[in-house]
């Protein structure tokens, strides 16, 4: 048994003795007081009464790499957690672990977050999540781009379950709530001639930043899940809930393809019927936005009338009362 998993068990029970405990990690008594002792200066508060064992005060929810593995093993996930302080990117350290394998990585901060078009992505520390789940799978250009898209619709279900929340979608990388960005997300990987053979999917979300910290930092429209609900939220519970969501679209989308992606997206899509402005690699263009295609290309339809089929771009909203930048992240 884990650490982990020693938490869970005195979250149910009353007190564990620390022969309990230890018989259950097989450790020491000895070294049960060691591991106790990290746990109090990780912010769990456990009591330990001589003659009666140790009990976890309360259920407090310290962000940390055992309060996330706890929260995936109660919903029977047994995916290693790489936790870091700091680090210069949770992408770049997931493509860097050796030796590779499926993972998730999560960082307090991030010295050098960046997006799509290598854009600085803000990543204070004490209030956001950066995380990347670390897939070791071959994936084609297709595949990858796909994979945004699943992403996105993962992180949609995740957070639109919270109490209060109603997010959107913006092809092919953002989302978005009340007409603001609140997260991201950046897939990279490991080339091997055209194809990933390991895939970075890496999401950033606001998640307790205040504005005016939002407004200090970002020149972009942006809200965060404080600015929206009024309460702060529990991170390390809200990245086990969008890893499980990820892991089960992720294992949906290799069975049967992007459909069910498509249909969630078809609902939450932010730009349909929308005129927009995109930038492409050569040009900028206005058109409406016609949705996305069977492929996850977006539809739309210039001012001359022309029909075209992209597969990426900078897209900013123009609607009627002012100007939505919703470049990619």
């Amino acid at each position: 048994m884990s650490w982990a998993a020693a938490l869970n068990l005195l979250e149910r029970e009353d007190t564990l003795s620390g022969e309990q405990l230890g018989e259950l990690l097989g450790v020491s008594r000895a070294a049960v007081h060691k591991g106790v002792t990290r746990l109090r200066r990780e912010g769990y508060r456990i009591e330990g009464t001589a003659g009666r064992g140790y009990r976890l005060l309360e259920s407090a929810s310290p962000y940390c790499q055992i309060e996330i593995e706890r929260r995936l093993l109660k919903a029977g996930s047994n995916l290693p957690v790489v936790f870091r302080r700091e680090c210069d990117s949770t992408n770049s350290l997931a493509l860097s672990l050796e030796p590779s394998q499926d993972c998730v990585v999560v960082a307090d901060s991030q010295r050098a977050g960046h997006g799509r078009r290598g854009r600085d992505w803000v990543s204070p520390a004490g209030c956001n999540i950066y995380l990347t789940r670390l897939f070791e799978r071959r994936l084609n250009a297709q595949s990858a781009s796909e994979l945004v898209l699943v992403a996105g619709a993962a992180c949609a279900a995740a957070l639109n379950s919270l109490p209060g929340i109603q997010v959107g979608l913006k092809w092919p990388n953002d989302i978005y709530a009340q007409g603001a960005k609140l997260a991201g997300i950046l897939v990279e990987g490991a080339l091997v001639e055209t194809s990933l053979v390991r895939a970075a999917v890496g999401i950033g979300i606001n998640v307790n930043i205040d504005r005016r910290e939002l407004t200090r930092r970002i020149d972009r429209p942006a809200t965060s899940l404080l600015e929206l609900t009024g309460r702060c939220i529990a991170r390390g519970e809200l990245v086990a809930q969008i890893v499980l969501q990820l892991d089960k679209w992720y294992a949906q989308w290799l069975k049967a393809g992007l459909s069910k992606v498509l249909s969630i997206y078809s609902k939450l899509d932010v730009i349909k019927d929308n005129v927009i402005e995109v930038d492409l690699a050569d040009r900028t263009l206005e058109a409406r936005s016609e949705g996305i295609d069977q492929q996850g290309r977006l539809l739309v339809v210039t001012m001359d009338g022309e029909q075209l089929c992209l597969n990426s771009g900078e897209v900013t909203i123009r609607p009627a009362t002012g100007v939505i930048d919703a470049a990619g992240s």
